[in-house]
């Protein structure tokens, strides 16, 4: 996309949610200067097969949009909660900040 157009697009996305995922032609992360911080952490860049690139695939690019930064130190907390929970075969682990 030129970029007279990128304004256009982030105002577009910055309508979406945390969670939300997207499949670009355009890497997002281009949109952004240093002083913005892109909200959307880019997944990978698959290559899949396209009319103008049918053998060898085209690179797209997913990306998936990040909790605002209050709600991601919160739920990486609860991620880690249920990871150790997972790790233990499911049962709860006492924490040193728990009672006894």
């Amino acid at each position: 996309l030129p970029e007279p157009v990128w304004p256009r697009v982030k105002r577009l996305v910055a309508g979406t949610t945390a969670g939300c995922r997207i499949l670009s032609y355009e890497d997002l992360r281009k949109f952004w200067d240093a002083e913005d911080v892109c909200p959307f952490a880019h997944r990978g860049s698959p290559l899949l097969a396209s009319t103008w690139e049918r053998a060898r695939g085209h690179p797209f690019h997913c990306f998936e949009r990040a909790p605002p930064p209050s709600q991601a130190s919160a739920s990486g907390a609860q991620e880690s909660a249920a990871q150790l929970s997972m790790s233990s075969g499911g049962r709860e682990l006492a924490r040193s900040s728990d009672p006894p």
